[in-house]
């Protein structure tokens, strides 16, 4: 089975860590930090790999409780934060920041026993925690709330698709997608479970269309136009589409996975042509990819790719090149 790159599932990972909205509290709706919390909200989902969006939501959050230590969506939106600032990669954080955002979501449910999203967001801090009995307690607390958060339905899927139980996360992410929800970050997450799980049955065709689907339901992120170039490569070997792909994900933002995204497909590219003889459009391939990423083509696509058929094509055109030298 082909071993697929993190950043395959980092999108699944890190537009879930960006996107658990909070639903308008009743007390902070009327209150003056209201408008406050509404800003830092906006910057925190609005977050894209500027670390100083995060850094100016954290400031507001901090000026709010400073005059309000009792605001519950405010210490939320501080837990937030702290998933957002410590995540490296899939599932890998920095030693410290899950712990701080547990904290703070104590400290909402403290000043707010029935805050249901608190405990929606505290499913997904758990599971990161790989504390999943903590994580469905949370959550189906948040079910006996009456929360009607799209995030709980993704929350419950992350942990079932977890347990392998697909077809039940599978209709769970279905249920976002359906809903129709306003939540944009809850419906790009969604899709990014779908893909998952189409691409653990096999349903290839079916996870290609759902890159489909998020790319137009979210034309402005990279990451979603990196994920697809990842897919196109590592799981079908379509290094020309995953190259039109990597390109678009650039051109709206020029960041590391997306330039080694690129860079794989181009050597993916070279194995082909040396491969068919086409030594002037491999010289020009190789050069172009050793410009973006430079080093050894076999460990950089394995580095996106794991093993499989790119892995695979490389290893052998480097074998050809090395017995025409010798």
């Amino acid at each position: 089975m082909t071993k697929h790159s993190p950043l395959l599932f980092a999108l699944a990972a890190i537009f879930c860590l960006l996107g658990q909205q909070v639903a308008a509290a009743k007390s902070s709706a009327a209150s003056p930090s209201g408008h406050q919390l509404t800003q830092a909200v906006e910057l925190l989902d609005g977050y894209r790999g500027d670390s100083s969006s995060l850094e100016r939501a954290k400031a507001i959050l901090d000026g709010i409780l400073q005059k309000d230590p009792g605001n519950a969506p405010a210490h939320r939106e501080i837990a937030r934060y702290h998933i957002m600032r410590g995540h490296l990669g899939y599932l890998s954080f920095m030693p410290g920041s899950l712990e701080a955002a547990e904290a703070s979501l104590k400290k909402a449910i403290e000043v707010d026993p029935s805050y249901a999203e608190a405990y929606v967001l505290a499913g997904h801090l758990y599971r990161l925690m790989k504390r999943p009995i903590e994580a469905k307690a949370a959550l189906s607390k948040a079910d006996a709330l009456g929360s009607r958060d799209p995030w709980l339905q993704n929350n419950w899927a992350d942990i079932l698709i977890d347990e392998g139980r697909l077809e039940e996360a599978a209709q769970r992410y279905k249920n976002v997608v359906e809903s129709g929800t306003e939540n944009r970050r809850a419906m790009v997450a969604a899709f990014e479970g779908l893909t998952r799980y189409y691409k653990r049955t096999g349903s290839l065709d079916e996870a290609d269309s759902i890159y489909r689907k998020k790319i137009a339901y979210d034309p402005e992120s990279a990451w979603n136009y990196g994920n697809y170039a990842n897919f196109l490569l590592c799981v079908r070997d379509d290094f020309e589409g995953a190259l039109e792909q990597a390109n678009h994900a650039l051109q709206i933002m020029n960041y590391g996975a997306g330039r080694r995204a690129l860079a794989a497909a181009l050597y993916r590219k070279w194995a082909d042509q040396i491969m068919n003889g086409d030594t002037a459009g491999a010289q020009m391939s190789i050069a172009d990819a050793s410009a973006i990423e430079p080093g050894s083509p076999l460990e950089i696509v394995a580095s996106v790719c794991g093993s499989g058929r790119p892995l695979n094509a490389v290893s052998d055109a480097e074998k050809r090149v090395a017995r025409s030298r010798s």
